[in-house]
């Protein structure tokens, strides 16, 4: 779901000034994603993080990586952008603010599929696992998965 919700916003933003994307949130699951596939169609992409996933949202191939919780980013984002105004587009995958995951759900174009399959395949870009939980503690996966902290995607087995 992610890597298809990630595929969909890039969708609906067409590249403009400098081919430059902003990911805010980055360090999240589909902000992951956003990033990676950014970068995969040969986009700049600067994004912001929190300080535990600097390190991860550079490896995706980002430009430049934020920190999300320094009130002055958006000035920081304009200075390091080449025109110094700002990115040409933007997406908000940060908490509070999630792309639509039920916007995947809806969609009928298996294009979508098969290219982000490809790219899963190839290893081009990958989703960051974080903790696996039983079935038995759906709760705390939620719980997890919802706070931000889970370090990737949360993995409930359905066996």
């Amino acid at each position: 779901m992610p890597a298809l919700t990630a595929a969909q916003a890039l969708e609906r933003v067409a590249p403009t000034r400098g081919n430059e994307l902003l990911v805010h949130g980055a360090g999240r699951v589909t902000g992951g994603m956003i990033v990676q596939l950014g970068v995969s169609r040969c986009l700049r992409v600067m994004a912001t993080a929190g300080p535990s996933s600097t390190a991860r949202v550079i490896r995706y191939g980002a430009a430049t990586v934020l920190d999300r919780r320094d009130p002055a980013w958006p000035a920081h984002a304009r200075r390091a952008s080449i025109d110094g105004e700002g990115p040409g587009l933007a997406i908000n995958a940060a908490k509070g603010g999630e792309l639509d995951g039920l916007s995947a759900l809806r969609s009928k174009r298996p294009r979508n599929m098969s290219t982000l399959s490809g790219l899963l395949g190839t290893g081009e870009v990958a989703i960051q696992l974080g903790r696996e939980y039983p079935l038995i503690e759906v709760a705390a996966a939620l719980a997890s998965a919802t706070s931000g902290t889970a370090g990737g995607a949360v993995i409930l087995p359905m066996t």
